[in-house]
């Protein structure tokens, strides 16, 4: 069996909850985008910006299936943001492409990839996706289900807490790191 089948079917057991959609109290929607910090606050997509509100201010209206996520994120122009370090590394992944740059490469240079994603409707929020020549393998999961700090991926660069994660093989070298979504 190839290993990279062998790694997703290692990360694809665990089971995870779709992503949510909240409202304040000027009935707005508000869609969160899967980071919190130590103030109690989300980064959400609100009113066409990128911003960080207090949860106590926001109720849950809605869930969105991994494929609605992925297609409102598309819509919105935004993409999942995966990085980690020792290399470090970043990776963009939208339902199309992704772009790959690992920052300790002499030239710095970036891989772009179409893709194709395969949506794990079954367990909540966790897709994979893999590049048309097959030199990209990667896996984007929900780890964080109720804002625990200890359950969430977190980086040493910064104070905030991220719920996805992210393993990703580029031409046969694998980078495990944690996600964000951004613009």
């Amino acid at each position: 069996m190839n290993i990279f089948k062998i790694i997703f079917i290692i990360l694809s057991v665990q089971f995870i909850s779709c992503q949510t959609v909240y409202k304040n109290s000027k009935s707005n929607n508000i869609i969160f985008l899967g980071e919190y910090n130590d103030n109690e606050e989300l980064k959400v997509f609100y009113k066409d910006s990128i911003q960080f509100i207090k949860s106590d201010s926001l109720k849950l209206i809605n869930q969105y299936s991994t494929k609605e996520f992925i297609q409102v994120l598309d819509s919105l122009n935004l993409s999942f943001v995966g990085e980690g370090s020792e290399p470090y590394w970043e990776i963009r992944v939208n339902g199309k492409e992704a772009i790959f740059q690992s920052f300790t490469l002499p030239d710095d240079k970036k891989y772009q990839f179409t893709i194709e994603t395969y949506i794990d409707e079954q367990s909540g929020t966790r897709f994979m996706f893999k590049s048309i020549d097959n030199n990209l393998f990667g896996i984007i999961s929900k780890v964080d289900n109720k804002n625990i700090k200890e359950q969430a991926c977190s980086l040493s660069s910064t104070d905030n807490y991220y719920i996805y994660e992210i393993f990703v093989t580029v031409n046969k070298k694998m980078y495990k790191g944690c996600v964000m979504i951004d613009k």
